[in-house]
């Protein structure tokens, strides 16, 4: 932790000013495309809420129900495809504006810790450079974490009364996931290290279960709380101004002042606890995990071949 407060207090304020930069910057991108379908869904809304609502109170009878492939058809081939394929168009916009922010975070925190030195430039630099290869770590996480469920919707109707089964799985699965969120930690902290691609940090982040396996469920379990914590603290303070102001006579103030005031500390602060984690994934990694995992980098040279003034004298014969 030592290692990590001293990265922060030297490189923090930077790092947070990037990372806000970016996020107005994805933001803006991202607000004319979302308003305009906004705008084309007006009318269609009530019925999409109908079904999220649906959807929200028993996902699994929503699924199964094919309710949504129904939806899905009266809106292919109809007046509205053009509506799925613009919605289509932005959600794949979100998703790219999303990995662009934390390729930019995950790159301006390398910088930091390897090179001691980083700018808000860094942060835009290494979202664009490694914005494919953490979408396809993305990818190839989101699968892996959806396939046990897609498998229990699928043996779901015939082991429905079985709770020695619904035991064991989710029990099974618990540690499978559990494993799985030490590699996921640790994968994007590899690719930008190592600067392997996606699918080699992939396989590297199980590695570290294999290699370290303490070392680098501790460096997970504190990366969660310190988020967790972070964001805890940041919640209180957004709400602060809120219960200030409802202080005031005019309650007014409070409804309409501070809820804009919270949003605004929120948005302006919700990168920090990300920041502290990132920090600590990093100097945890280096200190403890990189070693253990690359034991070949550790080795001194088996041969040495002097050269220059370093050759030995030749013996006379």
């Amino acid at each position: 932790m030592k290692e990590t407060f001293r990265l922060l207090n030297r490189h923090g304020t930077r790092l947070w000013l990037g990372s806000l930069m970016g996020s107005l910057v994805v933001l803006t991108l991202l607000l004319i495309p979302h308003l305009f379908i906004y705008m084309v869904l007006g009318s269609k809304l009530p019925q999409l809420k109908d079904h999220a609502k649906q959807a929200a109170a028993s996902p699994v009878d929503f699924l199964l129900s094919g309710e949504w492939l129904n939806l899905l058809k009266d809106w292919v081939g109809s007046e509205e495809n053009m509506i799925l394929i613009y919605g289509s168009m932005v959600l794949l916009l979100t998703i790219s504006a999303v990995v662009f922010y934390f390729a930019g975070l995950i790159g301006s925190m390398r910088s930091a810790v390897l090179d001691d030195s980083v700018s808000p430039g860094h942060f835009f630099a290494c979202g664009l450079r490694y914005m494919v290869r953490l979408f396809l770590l993305f990818l190839v996480q989101g699968i892996m974490m959806a396939l046990p469920f897609i498998l229990f919707l699928f043996i779901y109707p015939s082991v429905l009364d079985s709770f020695a089964f619904f035991f064991t799985y989710w029990m099974v699965m618990g540690i499978i996931g559990v494993l799985g969120s030490i590699a996921f930690c640790h994968a994007p902290i590899i690719m930008f290290t190592e600067g392997m691609g996606a699918f080699r940090s992939f396989v590297y982040g199980f590695k570290t279960i294999q290699g370290n396996g303490l070392s680098a469920l501790a460096s997970t379990v504190g990366a969660v709380l310190l988020t967790m914590a972070g964001l805890f603290v940041i919640l209180l303070l957004s709400f602060t101004p809120w219960l200030i102001l409802q202080l005031f006579e005019d309650g007014a103030i409070a409804l309409i002042v501070g809820p804009v005031i919270s949003i605004l500390l929120f948005a302006t602060l919700s990168s920090i606890p990300i920041i502290v984690a990132l920090g600590f994934l990093y100097t945890q990694y280096l200190h403890q995990i990189q070693g253990s995992l690359f034991p070949e980098d550790q080795l001194d040279p088996l041969m040495y071949t002097p050269e220059g003034d370093d050759k030995p004298e030749a013996k006379p014969v």
